[in-house]
């Protein structure tokens, strides 16, 4: 009796478990680095929004001044561009 002999696949039949390509440190910093720089965008943004409602007079009474005004949008906005689905 011959008894067929199974081809042997090169690296086949060895799982290797999925690796991530960064450590987690590395990728947290750069998330958190990530993060601090929209958020300077976003609130430059707003804080340019302010500043342009303060000049054109259109600013509605509100309790809070312009600077904390803008950094509530700024709160309210980025951490959701952040958010993984």
């Amino acid at each position: 009796m011959n008894a067929s002999i199974p081809y042997k696949i090169k690296g086949g039949g060895v799982m290797k478990p999925q690796v991530l390509s960064q450590p987690i440190d590395r990728r947290k910093k750069f998330d958190e680095i990530q993060f601090k720089f929209v958020f300077i965008v976003v609130f430059s943004w707003f804080v340019f929004a302010e500043a342009m409602k303060i000049l054109s007079a259109s600013r509605d009474n509100t309790k809070q001044n312009w600077w904390k005004e803008a950094l509530t949008q700024t709160n309210s906005v980025v951490p959701y561009l952040f958010m993984r689905v």
